[in-house]
């Protein structure tokens, strides 16, 4: 991911900023607020360190970004910097944490995004570190990887790439599947649970190393090794490729 700061040139952006801290006993909160213009080509790209993201899609051509920014003191807030710039067709997101030797109260920092996006818009590559991500209602293509967090995304109805080390993964897809293709899901340390519509044409393989393995379709589950399940199977015509990998947890496929 490209970091840039941000800047109004070449861009069509609104931008508001709120400056002044508030103490709740514990930390100091600073909220920034940016919004872009978009159209049918925008993409999204994040990158977070410590904090969580949601993602949520509606009905306007306009990308609106909500940073809430939270350190343990005024000084600690001027570590974190939230860069965000709109070049060409790509709005980039990326949290900036200075490094410091050694440990201080200035240390602790968080930035949690609250971000409404064009339904169309594809998340192309969001990372986190630290953080759960939730979509909802987002039906472009979602390249997603996280390090330790929950995932969860609703109404999902295009291409899905997910990468996760530590925590559970829960998708869910709509009726309209037309532009689905592929979805890929790895999952080291946690489950994996996909709901798909009844009406879902999609061939399915599945593998869990040290879990379990379900499926509300009737497809059969290879039981034969003790530590390792799979399953294989076509539901309907078998048009999307569906594979699902987990190293230490169980994978669920449900019927919506």
């Amino acid at each position: 991911m490209t970091l840039l700061k941000y800047s109004l040139a070449g861009a069509l952006c609104a931008l508001t900023a709120t400056a002044v801290f508030a103490h709740d006993d514990e930390r100091y909160q600073d909220k920034v607020i940016k919004t872009f213009s978009a159209n049918t080509n925008t993409q999204l790209q994040i990158d977070n360190t410590n904090g969580k993201v949601g993602i949520e899609g509606w009905n306007k051509d306009e990308v609106q970004i909500t940073a809430t920014i939270y350190t343990k003191n005024e000084a600690g807030r001027e570590r974190v910097e939230v860069l965000v710039a709109q070049n060409g067709d790509t709005i980039d997101i990326d949290t900036h944490l200075e490094k410091q030797s050694g440990w201080s109260n200035n240390n602790y920092a968080q930035v949690d995004y609250v971000i409404y996006v064009p339904k169309y818009i594809e998340l192309d590559d969001v990372k986190l570190k630290n953080g759960s991500l939730a979509i909802k209602d987002v039906t472009g293509e979602i390249n997603a990887s996280l390090k330790n967090g929950n995932m969860t995304a609703t109404g999902l109805a295009a291409n899905t790439r997910v990468m996760s080390k530590n925590g559970s993964v829960k998708l869910s897809y709509a009726d309209n599947l037309q532009a689905l293709k592929n979805v890929n899901v790895d999952s080291k340390n946690g489950s994996i649970t996909v709901y798909l519509p009844d009406s879902v044409n999609a061939t399915i393989n599945a593998t869990s190393t040290n879990g379990s393995i379900s499926n509300g379709f009737g497809l059969p589950v290879d039981k034969s090794r003790s530590n390792r399940k799979k399953l294989s199977g076509e539901l309907g015509t078998g048009d999307a490729n569906i594979k699902l990998l987990s190293k230490n947890g169980s994978i669920r496929i449900k019927s919506l």
